[in-house]
């Protein structure tokens, strides 16, 4: 029997400045899990951080942007289930499944 963990879906924006003070805004998902049945402010910290780990490929190839802030806009709860219950029907769900996905 799989263990079973809460999942959430995190909506993540992340803002650039580039040479010319202009803003970039870059949005992506970030998948989250957790023990507990509610996030707390490390989780939120992790996904972040996850955020910022999944924007780096693009980041490097900014010339002259800086990084101003990283916002979450929301997150889902996607329920209680095992891993092997959440990536059913995907090939890579035996391979730690989503590269976005925080534990």
């Amino acid at each position: 029997m799989s263990l079973k963990s809460h999942f959430w879906l995190v909506a993540a924006q992340i803002v650039t400045v580039d040479d010319k003070s202009q803003e970039h805004r870059f949005s992506m998902n970030v998948l989250l899990n957790t023990k507990a049945d509610a996030v707390a402010r490390k989780d939120l910290a992790k996904a972040q951080e996850a955020a910022l780990q999944r924007f780096a490929p693009t980041f490097e190839q900014l010339k002259g942007h800086t990084l101003k802030d990283v916002f979450l806009l929301s997150i889902s709860n996607l329920g209680l289930q095992s891993q092997v219950q959440f990536h059913a029907g995907f090939s890579d769900a035996g391979e730690g499944a989503a590269a976005n996905q925080v534990n």
